[in-house]
């Protein structure tokens, strides 16, 4: 069974894995986190209704949701909890469950460039993209070239970019791509001079989603940006002669759950003032059954101090873990009530280990996560740092579970283990830094 969650948020991408089968089989919420350790919030508990679950046909009967459900879980180690979960799932989204779905994990920038760039080539009728980071670099040159030669063949285009994320791209740039035919739309412009409003600093759009033709869509949490043009350390056999790009996942996902995420953008192109016109059945095709996964699409829009539905989803998830939570994640700020969820899920003996990088591209964000460490060593929890790799999301699913916890295990071997003892050896100064970090850490 596999579970995705996109969302559009303030705050940096995260990835989690929790295991609830035996042996090799795993079941997997997988998503990016928004950090939001600037609030304490507690987690929505409904009764869960019976799940609503939706295939190549269309909504099916709820004993057949239950069917579906009860046969994904079915080897795991208390089918009952996850369950629940899936049900839990299900009241924080506006989406059913949806079956009949291929997922394709792409690891790295350029497995995704690639199937992206090779999608937007291929596509008929039209294109949706939404990005956080739209670099005016060699990568996103790439990427307009080809959306404005597929709008100049008549293939309807549109763009939703961050005005934080894209922020050093110039706005020529984007004016380009208009002349082009391409419909383009800046999500939550800051710059007063230009009608933007700085009160929307902290309201960011971190997803990364693609969808042509309303057949395929691709989400995850690799940007449009030179920092992905080459492949991760992780994945190299020798020692790269220059940096090696930032390793991050992206899947490319096929069946009826591209409709969800369809959903998503053209609710965020209308926040953004882009006009819904008639004829938008164009977006929603009938779909195939392309394969057994089931996806379940959850959206959340942070910064407004209420908990997310990423949030309680994966608050759900670690408390329905019963073997392993790992995870790697280059920005760790977790809220009180996080924390706590895995201290206790450590607690209860299952195996909770945390890589996050050595270094980073926002040196207070990396003070914050190590503010954390005292805390989760203290509870057994294994903490790992990365010197040599910049770390993003992790997505596993059942299907490919055992490679991608190969690359974990890989992940590890390259990153040095944070033992208690020395923790409590560490300078005063980098004491100082950590404590005052949290500070200013609802800005971040």
């Amino acid at each position: 069974m596999r579970m995705w969650a996109n969302k559009a948020s303030r705050g940096r991408d995260a990835g989690l894995r929790f295991e609830v089968r035996r042996s090799r089989a795993v079941a997997i919420l997988s998503s990016f986190f928004i950090l939001s350790s600037c609030v304490t919030v507690e987690q929505k508990r409904e009764d869960p209704s019976p799940v609503e679950v939706a295939g190549a046909s269309g909504p099916i009967t709820e004993a057949r949701g239950d069917a579906v459900v009860a046969e994904a879980v079915a080897d795991s180690r208390d089918p009952g909890a996850i369950e629940r979960l899936v049900a839990l799932t299900q009241t924080i989204s506006d989406e059913p469950l949806f079956k009949d779905n291929a997922v394709r994990l792409l690891v790295d920038g350029p497995d995704t460039y690639a199937a992206m760039l090779a999608a937007i080539a291929a596509a008929k009728n039209h294109i949706n993209l939404e990005t956080y980071i739209f670099n005016e670099d060699e990568v996103g040159e790439r990427f307009a070239d080809a959306l404005m030669r597929k709008s100049r063949e008549g293939v309807e285009v549109r763009l939703i970019y961050d005005s934080i994320g894209s922020g050093p791209s110039s706005d020529g740039f984007f004016e380009r791509m208009k002349a082009a035919g391409i419909g383009v739309v800046e999500f939550h412009p800051v710059n007063p001079l230009t009608g933007g409003n700085p009160m929307d600093l902290n309201v960011r759009d971190h997803r990364k989603l693609l969808i042509v033709d309303g057949e395929v869509a691709f989400t995850g949490g690799i940007n449009l940006d030179r920092n992905y043009a080459s492949s991760s350390v992780s994945r190299r056999r020798t020692r790269p002669a220059k940096p090696a790009g930032w390793r991050d996942t992206h899947i490319e996902v096929r069946g009826p759950a591209v409709a969800g995420f369809q959903r998503l953008f053209l609710e965020n192109w209308e926040e953004g003032g882009g006009q819904r016109d008639e004829g938008e059945d164009r977006f929603f095709p009938k779909l195939e059954a392309h394969g057994r996964d089931l996806v379940r699409v959850l959206s959340a829009v942070g910064g407004d101090g209420k908990v997310s539905s990423i949030r309680s989803a994966y608050g759900y998830a670690m408390e329905a873990a019963a073997s392993r939570i790992w995870i790697t994640q280059s920005y760790f700020g977790p809220d009180p009530d996080f924390l706590d969820t895995m201290i206790e899920a450590a607690a209860r003996g299952v195996d909770v280990r945390i890589i996050v990088t050595g270094f980073s591209d926002a040196p207070m964000l990396l003070h914050i996560s190590r503010s954390c460490y005292g805390d989760l060593l203290r509870a057994g929890v294994h903490v790992y740092e990365s010197s040599q790799i910049m770390l993003h999301a992790v997505v596993i699913g059942e299907d490919f579970g055992g490679a991608m916890e190969k690359l974990f295990i890989t992940d590890m071997a390259r990153s040095n283990e944070i033992t208690l003892e020395a923790w409590k050896r560490r300078p005063w100064l980098d004491r100082f830094k950590e404590f005052f970090s949290r500070l200013g850490q609802y800005w971040l």
